[in-house]
């Protein structure tokens, strides 16, 4: 539970296999979608893994790669099962197509969407577990910052493991505080930045380095720093290394915020951010100028108080969270 994945968009047997050690060097798991391969041999890839592994046969309709009978798709995730792959991730609509699930393998139901967040996301969870899989994962585009808190969501009303990811860069957010969740099964990461599989979709290292992953529990709180404009990877690693520093368990997150009102601000309060750093832009550094402000509804209103440098922020910032959680929203 709450893995680290990451997703290979290698295009042969030989790519594939020459990728393992370099993804599991940061990562828990591996992700082969051999939709997006041009030829693959599971008969070599599985024995050879170095980790657990998930096979995924995605079709275009759910933006994957595979254009052919549903029979075709299914064959080799049997395959995948019979050579003792550690996890299958099928679409809810094809699950039954399966087979025996009498397996060691563990069946992972799946559903996205590429256009927008699921409307009935309790149906569809209802709908997903009743397929009887021993995992639930749902996927679906954020148009909006508040579509992270929307995926977070799901973790909250089922008992199984689960996967739930907003897409797209709204919904960085959800990719990062699942590890919060302890029946998140897995978060999924890009090799590097130029081998996503999926809108949003961050490299490994960034998990690993920048939200500093491997310390993410169920006690982590989250900051939310919110910037009209896309938030400097180096600001957010400086900002996580503070915080861990001055010996908090919290998580800084960027969110794509144009205008931070009180109202919007209370809706992340609401959905489990116990503070936010409000930017004007993305250069801030420990020398920058403008100076950022952290804000909080520590006694049910919201406060704000600026400061001058990242380090006076982070000094703001260990001085609410010393404050008990009922004093919070």
């Amino acid at each position: 539970m709450r893995m680290i994945a990451v997703s290979l968009s290698s295009d042969t047997t030989e790519h594939a296999l020459r990728a393992f050690d370099t993804a599991s060097c940061d990562s828990d798991v591996i992700e082969l979608r051999i939709d997006l391969m041009k030829e693959y041999d599971l008969r070599r890839l599985i024995p050879a893994r170095p980790c657990p592994v998930i096979v995924t046969n995605r079709p275009t309709r759910e933006g994957g790669r595979f254009v052919g009978s549903e029979r075709d798709r299914v064959r080799p995730l049997r395959e995948a099962v019979n050579l003792g792959a550690e996890y299958i991730d099928i679409e809810d609509y094809a699950f039954g197509l399966l087979g025996d699930r009498s397996s060691s393998s563990s069946l992972i139901v799946s559903y996205h969407d590429f256009s927008a967040m699921p409307e009935d996301l309790d149906g569809l969870r209802r709908r997903l577990e009743a397929q009887g899989a021993d995992a639930i994962k749902v996927a679906g585009m954020a148009t909006r910052p508040e579509d992270a808190l929307t995926a977070l969501q799901l973790y909250e009303s089922t008992s199984l493991p689960a996967i739930s990811i907003a897409m797209g860069e709204h919904g960085l957010a959800s990719r990062v505080l699942a590890l919060r969740h302890a029946n998140c099964l897995l978060t999924y990461c890009a090799p590097d930045t130029r081998e996503a599989v999926a809108p949003g979709q961050i490299p490994v290292g960034t998990m690993q380095n920048v939200y500093l992953a491997r310390s993410i529990g169920s006690e982590t709180r989250a900051i939310g720093v919110a910037s009209p404009v896309s938030v400097a990877k180096n600001l957010l690693a400086d900002l996580n290394a503070g915080l861990r520093d001055q010996g908090l368990d919290v998580v800084a997150v960027p969110l794509r915020l144009a205008r931070p009102d009180e109202i919007r601000l209370r809706t992340f309060a609401k959905g489990g951010f116990d503070g936010f750093w409000l930017m004007e832009g993305a250069t801030v550094t420990k020398d920058a100028a403008s100076s950022p402000v952290f804000a909080s509804f520590l006694k049910g209103s919201l406060e704000s108080t600026a400061a001058a440098t990242v380090d006076e922020a982070l000094s703001e910032t260990v001085t609410h969270l010393s404050w008990p959680r009922e004093f919070g929203q």
